[in-house]
């Protein structure tokens, strides 16, 4: 299975580094060999060399010690192996299919809607992940060990790995579910818990400091830049 990656920011560096083998595992973990065959990356800014470094250096998860290099505008070497790079800002311009990519990991985070979306599938994508919620139309968004068994390959060619704050909160409601005795509302089925709280790392759209934004909750450290 051949992968490609929309998106080299946080999300697509780390599914990168995981993919080709940089979690430190055991010898005896049955993971250790997993590995999957990206051949190519997609990201519009800073370009291969500014992808390569990134990729190298990383202030959270630390340095990874791999051979990473840009070979070209167009490739990088990581140990050994050769990953295609371009820089196209739009799905529907990215040519998978001539590249031989199976699946996409969309993690862009921009392009989240089945429209947007479809651009990946007409350019010879067989499926899409997206590592956002998609929170329109029939895709999927699949928590695991709660509902990855509604997961169908004839009909799910798009799916999503759902957002931060449902991984955290759903398989506790799961468990609520199967294990206690949950309030549930007659009218509409949903099931009633106090607001959830999620604790995240600092992203590129958090501010450090307070700044002087229209809506108030915007002003604060840590709170995101867009209005």
């Amino acid at each position: 299975m051949k992968i490609g990656i929309n998106g080299m920011g946080r999300i697509g560096r780390l599914a990168l580094r995981a993919a080709m083998g940089a979690a430190h595992r055991p010898d005896d973990d049955p993971r250790r060999a997993n590995r999957l065959e990206v051949v190519h990356l997609n990201e519009i800014k800073g370009g291969a060399e500014a992808t390569a470094h990134l990729l190298t250096f990383d202030s959270v998860q630390g340095r990874w010690h791999a051979r990473i290099a840009a070979q070209t505008p167009q490739s990088l070497c990581i140990n050994d192996q050769t990953v295609g790079f371009s820089a196209h800002a739009t799905p529907g311009q990215i040519p998978w299919g001539e590249l031989g990519v199976d699946v996409v990991l969309e993690c862009t985070g921009k392009f989240l809607t089945p429209e947007t979306l479809q651009g990946h599938l007409d350019q010879g994508a067989k499926r899409v992940i997206v590592a956002a919620p998609v929170k329109t139309g029939d895709v999927l968004n699949v928590v695991m060990g709660v509902n990855h068994l509604q997961y169908n390959p004839q009909r799910d060619r798009i799916v999503t790995a759902a957002s931060c704050t449902t991984n955290c909160l759903a398989p506790l409601v799961k468990v609520a579910c199967l294990d206690l005795e949950a309030e549930a509302d007659e009218e509409n089925g949903w099931i009633r818990f106090d607001p959830d709280d999620d604790i995240q790392c600092i992203r590129p759209d958090l501010r450090s400091v307070e700044a002087p934004r229209s809506v108030s909750r915007r002003r604060n450290a840590l709170s995101r830049d867009s209005e």
